[in-house]
């Protein structure tokens, strides 16, 4: 902070330091995640989802986490119940993307063939 002193003064230092201790701390916010959408629960009056609604459903979700869209992760649905498909880079990953099919409304089971390609756990 002694040479930061020198040449940067007033507000211009206090945002170095703001930005220092934010590429410091994890890059920004880069090691943050989204949080999920919210979710709106189905009215009991209402038929059941159709397939097309559930898998544009889930995939809206998938697609809301900013990993996950990068991620090559297929989506099929049948009665309810929901397949997933594909490739990520960890289990967390594929721990995540099950986590938000389940909890997607008018799912009632989810099957997983999601492939991890490399874990560093």
């Amino acid at each position: 902070m002694k040479g930061l002193t020198r040449w940067a003064k007033g507000p211009t230092r206090t945002w170095l330091v703001v930005l220092a201790l934010g590429v410091a701390g994890g890059g920004l916010g880069c090691g943050m995640r989204m949080t999920l959408p919210p979710v709106v629960p189905l009215d009991p009056k209402a038929p059941p989802p159709t397939d097309d609604q559930l898998t544009a459903a889930v995939q809206a979700r998938i697609d809301y986490d900013w990993i996950l869209r990068q991620r090559f992760i297929r989506i099929a649905s049948a009665s309810g119940a929901v397949l997933l498909t594909g490739w990520v880079e960890t289990s967390l990953e594929r721990t995540i993307a099950i986590n938000i099919a389940k909890t997607t409304p008018g799912v009632r089971r989810v099957d997983d063939d999601i492939r991890v390609i490399r874990d560093f756990f």
